[in-house]
């Protein structure tokens, strides 16, 4: 008997893959972020360390100018972890006259290019902060002069200080903090997707498991031959449980009703299982989103690669939060648990604060958006559930609309109702289709269901629903090639404009 593959009979892996790949991106970004945040500090802290030492040669140069004082200085500065050589060259006379460890004390300067890497400016030298700088490695490199007066010749004498600094060294614990913080970063994403991979087996796979089991009980009491054949995910085999266990029954009347009920039952703990997988798949959604967003505001030196991702992390993050909030308002509606708390609220208000949100998207499609709103209409309705429907409504019209215009209209239609209208010159809806057009799952623009963006097809089938449930009603109008007008009536309360 052919076995499928693993990854395509295991519900887990569908659902944690994406979840995982997105959550790896993120720890690679992060870690080159903090990557070339350290090499940043170390930089800053070694020039910083190179400014101390020289600031205290020079004071000490300028008090005790003779040679021997000099030496004494540079060989007490070298005594620092981080300074590799420190060395004062006669410029005039090309002779060094003090370095660490007194190894090249009264030596020819090209002695000391030959000993020590680093002392001559290189190809990728620059300057800061009153130094030339270059680095090796883990090495920079700083070249700086000054004046001194030296009471053996009675004169003033130009001297170059060449200073070899171990950046680890110098930002020892810069370095440690950044490093540590960026590994907290990614473990806590790391925890974040193995919690979500966790719940998903605890949570979704127990449910599932109950709903077979359930299944199979049914099926003994029946004394059904359960299938042997395993195909697809665990989803897959509770479907083909539960049609053989509609399919075949002894008693045709008593069983018929009977998986009637058990099919109503079934159905009410599936709405509940979506439900609460919803629940449970936004929590760790919303961290994947509020951590890549927060990146994208705060991190200035990421690279067009590393942009994109992030980019690419937060906008497939914000579309799959909107498909399972669909999936979960359906769920609640299937349930009878979507609550709707109806009270007098200032629609005018809600539909002007909509033109910020909606304004930008037309405009990149280059289409003409415009708010005809009255003012001071007054509605007995939810906020919350008639905002979400003149959003659907609103977001539709553009979607669907390549050219022309998009108009929103709110007005009052009688004494106790208003009307709220979204007119497009879009795609428009064939005739054959306008019977489905509020139907669960139905798309009619066959394009869409490949385009990212475009749901499911559960939009204008919530919205029905809401706006019944709001004791409203929804008409339309289309002409295919020409667009569509969508009415929204809903109770309203007379203002007396006495």
């Amino acid at each position: 008997m052919h076995t499928q593959p693993f990854f395509k009979r295991s519900l887990v892996i569908k659902l944690c893959a994406p979840i995982v790949l997105i959550g790896a991106l993120l720890m690679s970004a992060i870690y080159f972020v903090v990557r070339a945040e350290g090499l940043h500090l170390e930089k800053n802290n070694a020039i910083q360390f190179a400014q101390l030492v020289v600031d205290d040669l020079v004071v000490s140069a300028q008090i005790h100018g003779s040679q021997p004082d000099l030496i004494r200085v540079v060989n007490s500065l070298g005594a620092f972890k981080a300074v590799e050589f420190l060395a004062l060259v006669d410029r005039d006379g090309k002779k060094v006259i003090a370095s660490t460890k007194n190894k090249y004390i009264d030596a020819d300067f090209d002695d000391l290019k030959a000993g020590i890497d680093g002392v001559t400016p290189s190809s990728d030298s620059w300057s800061e902060s009153g130094f030339l700088i270059s680095r090796h490695n883990n090495e920079y490199s700083f070249i700086a002069e000054f004046n001194i007066y030296d009471p053996d010749s009675l004169a003033v004498r130009v001297l170059d200080v060449i200073l070899i600094v171990n950046s680890h060294e110098a930002s020892i614990v810069t370095s440690r903090t950044v490093k540590i913080t960026g590994w907290v970063l990614i473990a806590t994403i790391l925890i974040l997707v193995l919690g979500f991979v966790v719940v998903i087996r605890a949570v979704l796979l127990f449910r599932i498991n109950q709903l077979k089991d359930l299944i199979r009980n049914e099926m003994d009491q029946q004394d059904l031959i359960s299938s042997s054949i395993h195909v697809g995910d665990e989803l897959d085999q509770v479907k083909i449980m539960f049609s053989e266990m509609l399919g075949a029954k002894k008693n045709a009347e008593r069983e018929r009703e009977k998986a009637l009920e058990d099919a109503r039952k079934n159905s009410r703990a599936k709405s509940n299982f979506i439900a609460n997988m919803s629940h449970e798949l936004r929590t760790p959604l919303n961290s994947v989103i509020g951590f890549s967003k927060r990146i994208l505001r705060t991190q200035t030196n990421l690279d067009s690669r590393q942009l994109k991702a992030i980019e690419s992390i937060y906008s497939s993050g914000l579309h799959l939060l909107e498909l399972i909030n669909d999936v979960l308002d359906l769920s609640k509606l299937d349930a009878g648990r979507l609550e709707i708390n109806i009270e007098q609220c200032n629609v005018s208000d809600i539909c002007q604060s909509l033109y910020s949100s909606f304004y930008e998207e037309a405009d990149k499609k280059d289409l003409s958006i415009r708010f005809l709103i009255a003012n001071n209409v007054i509605g007995m309705v939810d906020k919350l559930r008639f905002k979400q429907v003149a959003i659907n409504l609103i977001s539709n019209a553009i979607k669907y609309t390549e050219e022309g215009e998009v108009n929103v209209r709110l007005a009052m239609e009688d004494e106790q109702t208003f009307k709220f209208s979204v007119t497009d010159t879009g795609v428009g809806i064939r005739k054959e289709d306008q019977e489905r057009l509020f139907k669960r799952f139905e798309q009619f623009n066959d394009q869409s269901r490949f385009q990212i963006g475009h749901g499911t097809g559960l939009g204008l089938s919530i919205v029905g629903e809401m706006v019944q449930l709001m004791k409203g009603r929804v008409c339309f109008e289309s002409e295919y090639g020409r667009g569509s007008c969508f009415c929204v009536f809903l109770p309203a309360v007379l203002v007396d404009k006495r």
